[in-house]
């Protein structure tokens, strides 16, 4: 964990904390993961260690984060930094309570300049598993990704903008399309209705004539019957 020196050379000093950990519980690691922190030697910094997790909170707890102001709280950064906000949330209760539940994921950043162009940086050295190291190469990949968008990226987005004009039109051209079908179809549903309804006049017209020709043949029959 790296947190903000409360005495140091000057702006962006730091401290740092190796929590220990029992090995019980680092028996219950992952084998990739544990071969992967062994061959960086954290494991081994994990077990020299004697600061424990309450410790290294109440550390960060002594210096100025809290505040009642919820868009002043302090966001955690870095690469997929919702892990470590999950673990300060498990493990570090009073710390997660002066935290912003934002974060801000350099990561998504990168992935985000990549999906519109940005080329892969092939010579971005492996992850260290130090939260310094980390910390700098987080603050390296952000300022790679500003630096593209002012520069690379134009050319892109413009694109990106005249595929989404272009999308835009066809969609409107084809709802005016589906509009006139729609007013076209609304049209056709009237005249057969019109029509269905002048078919029932037309019955009636002719029920009423038959009722009209059955009163007659009644009358004149009447008459037959009493001359």
């Amino acid at each position: 964990m790296i947190f903000p020196a409360r005495s140091g050379p000057g702006p962006g000093a730091t401290g740092g904390a190796v929590i220990c950990q029992p090995d019980s519980a680092l028996d219950r690691m992952d084998r990739t993961v544990r071969e992967m922190h062994t061959r960086s030697g954290l494991l081994d910094d994990v077990r020299r260690s004697e600061t424990s997790v309450h410790e290294t909170e109440q550390a960060v707890l002594d210096l100025p984060l809290a505040t009642d102001d919820p868009d002043a709280r302090v966001v955690i950064a870095g690469s997929s930094v919702h892990f470590d906000l999950s673990f300060i949330r498990r493990h570090m209760p009073r710390l997660a309570a002066v935290l912003s539940y934002r974060c801000f994921d350099v990561s998504a950043v990168v992935l985000a300049c990549r999906s519109l162009g940005m080329p892969r940086d092939e010579n971005e050295p492996p992850a260290a598993h130090r939260a310094r190291a980390d910390l700098d190469g987080s603050i390296r990949r952000m300022r790679e990704c500003v630096a593209w968008l002012g520069r690379g990226a134009a050319p892109v987005t413009s694109q990106l903008l005249e595929h989404s004009q272009a999308a835009a039109a066809a969609y409107v051209g084809l709802s005016k399309l589906n509009a006139k079908a729609l007013r076209d179809e609304i049209a056709a549903l009237r005249a057969e209705n019109m029509k269905a309804r002048s078919d029932i006049f037309a019955v009636v017209r002719e029920n009423q004539a038959l009722r009209d020709r059955a009163c007659e043949l009644e009358l004149a029959a009447g008459e037959r019957s009493r001359g």
